[in-house]
């Protein structure tokens, strides 16, 4: 069984946000989005992607990699690496209108440089998940 997410980015005319199908808690996919994706461009690219199987430190392959073959630490996006299709981006002018299009457990979203989970700072649930 996979625990589903949406990760959100607000944007200049509303959100846009992705699935991520698997390790949507907050130490999977939570902890990987505040470790590695505080850059807006980064998060944009994430986005660009479109829907994902799961969330890794790296987008962009630099080897052999597909959706049956991923190379290690590299995102799997059911477009790029699987040749799926209708799996871009969901836009919305609110958080709520984006999320009502994807199925997910957790909602993450960038906003003004700083992520949340589900409307709290990851952060805060980190330190105490960690403790």
């Amino acid at each position: 069984m996979s625990t589903r997410a949406a990760i959100v980015e607000k944007t200049e005319t509303g959100y846009r946000g992705i699935y991520c199908h698997s390790d949507g808690y907050v130490e999977g996919t939570g902890k990987m989005l505040v470790e590695n994706f505080t850059d807006p461009a980064k998060v944009s690219a994430l986005i660009d992607l479109g829907d994902i199987s799961y969330l890794e430190e790296n987008l962009v392959p630099t080897e052999s990699h597909s959706f049956d073959h991923p190379q290690e630490g590299v995102v799997v996006a059911y477009g790029r690496d699987r040749g799926e299709t209708g799996t871009k981006a969901v836009q919305g002018k609110t958080i709520k209108a984006v999320a009502k299009k994807i199925d997910h457990a957790y909602l993450y979203v960038f906003e003004d440089g700083h992520w949340s989970v589900d409307g709290k700072s990851i952060d805060a649930l980190l330190l105490k998940l960690e403790s």
